[in-house]
């Protein structure tokens, strides 16, 4: 028996295990939070949302490598049920789902008045966790790989960081130039002025 699309994700959210973050932090967040939210059964549509997408980007990021395991993964799943379909795809077809997700996921966030019953700070923390999400799953994990693996922990405890490198790239703007001041003087010559307005009023009166 193999699993249908909807049933594969009404099971793979609960198995990627992003609610057991996000659901007693919330209860932490707030006094308010309801408290029957944290029952399997009643859990928010906002928590559900980010559980779907949860799976979704760790299925269109590690097809290959559980491909290779023989492990079931959406990607996979729509590509066994399209025979005629290519793997690029697939990819696109769950990358398709997961935008849908992450709309309505945000539309319930940033809804003041909605249907969901939840403390704001809740559902900022749900955001807040969503984006850690898409930041992880879209960059390269480099874990998959032992050797990434040993140079990111010799990195952290026994390698020293390379300052000079890391200024080298940094811009560092010249300082500014002294403002250079033009000082006037001038002096006031009284019998210079007297003599010469003199002359002036001689030739004048001739």
């Amino acid at each position: 028996y193999r699993a249908s699309l909807d049933e594969y994700l009404d099971i793979g959210m609960i198995s990627i295990g992003a609610h057991t973050i996000i659901l007693p932090a919330c209860c932490f967040l707030s006094q308010d939070y309801p408290i029957e939210k944290l029952k399997p059964d009643n859990y928010g549509k906002i928590t559900k949302l980010f559980m779907s997408a949860a799976r979704l980007l760790n299925d269109t990021q590690s097809y290959q490598k559980e491909q290779i395991d023989g492990k079931m993964n959406m990607v996979l799943l729509h590509l066994d049920e399209n025979p005629n379909a290519k793997i690029d795809g697939s990819v696109a077809y769950v990358k398709g789902i997961l935008e849908e997700k992450t709309k309505e996921f945000l539309e319930i966030v940033l809804m003041d008045d909605g249907p969901e019953e939840m403390p704001k700070s809740c559902k900022h923390f749900h955001l807040s966790c969503m984006k850690v999400f898409h930041m992880f799953f879209n960059s390269t994990n480099l874990f998959d790989s032992e050797e990434e693996l040993l140079n990111d922990i010799k990195k952290a405890i026994y390698i020293p960081p390379d300052l000079d490198s890391q200024m080298s790239d940094l811009y560092i703007p010249p300082p500014p130039e002294k403002e250079e001041i033009l000082q006037i003087s001038a002096r006031w010559d009284v019998n210079t002025t007297q003599h010469f307005l003199h002359g002036i009023g001689k030739e004048s009166a001739v």
